[in-house]
């Protein structure tokens, strides 16, 4: 059973994610709330609920990572990143942070750096959308962390 914890670092992500895309561009191909065709073949994708997107967010990227046991804000980046990296990725900078969620989103954005730097498609496509997540990922910790919140009291938005 979702916590509090999971349903708020999830309402992020969702946020961040967006609903259906179809990107010729993205080898995720069909995508709908950050749930890819090409991670999940046998989900309908165009027709995935919103509760079942969060269903696989908590069994197949939550559960695995570990979050439950992280102290927040690492939990929010350390999730984000399983979903948008992958778990084994976000597993190895867990390690390599020492705990730190800041340090834990410097190595994710210089792995996202060095890969648009070495991936054409990706530097055009993805690369500044990529990093507009992090600005909100970042928001969100310092905002959780500055007022001993579970979770940010909204996504920062230009509106």
């Amino acid at each position: 059973m979702a916590n509090g914890k999971f349903n708020s670092c999830v309402t992020l992500t969702l946020w961040l994610e967006g609903g259906y895309v179809n990107n010729p561009n993205d080898p995720g191909g069909e995508t709908k709330y950050g749930i890819s065709k090409r991670a999940h073949p046998n989900v309908d994708i165009a027709n995935l609920t919103l509760d079942e997107a969060k269903e696989i967010y908590l069994d197949e990227y939550w559960m695995p990572s570990g979050c439950e046991n992280l102290p927040t804000p690492l939990d929010l980046c350390v999730f984000d990143a399983a979903v948008n990296s992958g778990i084994t990725r976000a597993a190895q900078w867990l390690k390599e942070c020492g705990g730190d969620w800041a340090h834990f989103n410097i190595l994710r954005i210089n792995r996202l750096i060095k890969y648009s730097i070495a991936n054409e498609n990706a530097r055009k496509n993805f690369f500044w959308g990529w990093m507009n997540r992090m600005f909100h990922v970042n928001t969100a910790c310092i905002e959780i962390e500055t007022t001993n919140a579970e979770a940010p009291t909204q996504p920062i938005t230009d509106s």
